[in-house]
């Protein structure tokens, strides 16, 4: 028997592999060795594995040229698949983020500076 959970839809998915019998010899069919069965399961687990992939749903940056804006977008669009308020990050991103110049640098030219600059000028905005 192998056994998986599934965490996003909170359900659990089980396969039987085949028999385990002491007395009957394993035929990698009706009747498993420990060995047989291992090989068995992670074959299953591979299988789903593969059905659950993330399939990508937007155009794929280059990790050099992605822009806050679109790492921010990316964050939203995880928090509505794994349903963590999306809704609220959206509406403060449009707040706060969007509308700084800093939505439209890239990641990789971030400084320190540049980030702590953008914290207190959110600080120091009107609610």
């Amino acid at each position: 028997m192998a056994r998986y959970y599934d965490t996003k839809l909170k359900k659990r998915h089980q396969v039987s592999l085949g028999r385990a019998d002491d007395l009957e010899p394993a035929d990698d069919r009706d009747f498993l060795s420990y060995d047989q069965a291992t090989v068995k399961a992670s074959k299953w687990f591979e299988q789903i594995r593969k059905a659950t992939e993330l399939k990508p749903t937007a155009k794929v940056v280059a990790p050099s040229s992605k822009r806050v804006d679109q790492a921010v977008e990316d964050y939203i669009e995880y928090l509505y698949s794994e349903r963590k308020g999306g809704k609220q990050a959206e509406q403060a991103a449009r707040k706060y983020i969007y509308s700084h110049p800093i939505a439209k640098m890239r990641l990789i030219d971030l400084t320190y500076d540049t980030v702590d600059g953008f914290r207190k000028a959110i600080s120091e905005a009107p609610r």
